[in-house]
């Protein structure tokens, strides 16, 4: 079989590094753009409050793109109308309180690197798997988080919320599978307090782990009590073994933060931006582990392109390939061989993932 199974093998995700463009050069871009907003932000937040203004007061609601996720293309024209919004709006409060546009403030008394602030994000993932071109199931999953950064005011602590999770799958006996890890997620992500590495950005200690695991152990409690029903030995003893994994995942920090980082929220929101400028666009390996091929971990190679750009954002596109000298082919082969063949028939013939992902980052916001 030409491995469709080399399907893309679930959807990959990530955060931020990119390949040495030979016609950009990323340092001074971006320190000029930290210098440039960093002069300007403190005042434009002091300014707005001075003019009794709100942050919903500077949104465009007649925006037909805002909160899109459609495609990078309607991200960048909501991006630049609620700048002019923003700015246009700003002027008109000025002139009703009669003050001129040239307001400047002691920016030595306002180090934005401390204050905390809160800020939505929308994360969509859909995950499809196919063989022979032919579709077999496909899972979308819709997520909003809130995150607080600078939790009480101390630089690098976050906290997330995980506001709303929704998923849909087919067929339907995908659903009711992924309906146990919805509520697994539900009670890992809801409510995560955090510190990041001062190097990496990545997810360096759980502050509120303890409360984690008592939500989880409420969870478990209610579930095993939802499928009290259950009559089969067999389909118990899966239940049990689910809760078994996920006790083994939440009550121990490391596995944690190692299945908090599989998400795709936080595989793409904590990463090297946070922390620093430096090489943000390098090329970075990173590993994926298999949907399909139980246990199997895959090292991805990925560069990165920059394929727009202004002042206050750039747009990367992302492509990872797997790295053919690191995959244990021999392995796939048996496991296909026992769990998909007798079904397909085919013979195995190669394994492949590859991932895409074009992102768009706000460059005032970072530093």
């Amino acid at each position: 079989m030409d491995d469709h199974i080399n399907i893309k093998d679930g959807l990959g995700n990530r955060g931020q590094s990119q390949s040495n463009s030979k016609n950009y050069n990323h340092k001074r871009f971006v320190s000029e753009t930290k210098r440039r907003n960093e002069e300007k932000d403190a005042e434009e937040q002091r300014l707005i409050a001075s003019l009794g203004l709100t942050e919903n007061d500077l949104i465009d609601r007649d925006d037909p793109d805002l909160g899109s996720t459609r495609s990078a293309e309607a991200m960048l024209r909501s991006i630049e109308r609620q700048k002019e919004y923003k700015k246009r709006k700003i002027e008109e409060a000025k002139k009703k309180k009669g003050l001129g546009t040239d307001i400047v403030e002691d920016q030595k008394s306002y180090d934005n690197k401390s204050i905390e602030r809160t800020l939505k994000y929308r994360c969509e993932q859909m995950s499809v798997t196919r063989l022979n071109g032919v579709m077999v199931n496909s899972t979308q999953i819709k997520r909003d988080f809130l995150v607080t950064e600078n939790t009480d005011n101390v630089s690098g602590v976050f906290a997330v919320k995980m506001q709303d999770n929704i998923v849909n799958a087919s067929p339907q006996s995908l659903k009711d599978a992924v309906g146990l890890l919805m509520e697994l997620d539900n009670a890992m992500c809801s409510n995560v307090v955090l510190t990041v590495d001062a190097h990496s950005g990545k997810i360096a200690t759980i502050q509120n782990h303890n409360d984690i695991i008592s939500g989880w152990n409420t969870c478990k409690a209610s579930m095993k009590d939802k499928y009290s029903f259950l009559r089969s030995n067999d389909t118990r003893e899966k239940l049990e073994e689910f809760f078994h994994i996920a006790d083994e995942q939440i009550c121990n920090q490391e596995h944690l933060k190692r299945m908090l980082c599989s998400k795709l929220f936080y595989d793409v929101f904590f990463d090297r931006y946070l922390v620093t400028n430096e090489n943000l666009y390098d090329p970075y390996e990173r590993t994926f582990n298999s949907q399909l091929f139980e246990g199997l971990q895959v090292q991805l190679d990925f560069n990165q392109k920059i394929q727009r750009e202004s002042p206050d954002m750039v747009l990367v596109q992302k492509i990872g390939k797997t790295n053919k000298d690191k995959l244990n082919l021999s392995e796939i082969k048996k496991f296909y061989e026992r769990k998909y063949q007798p079904a397909i028939q085919y013979k195995f013939s190669d394994y492949n993932y590859s991932i895409r992902e074009s992102c768009v980052f706000n460059t005032k916001k970072i530093g």
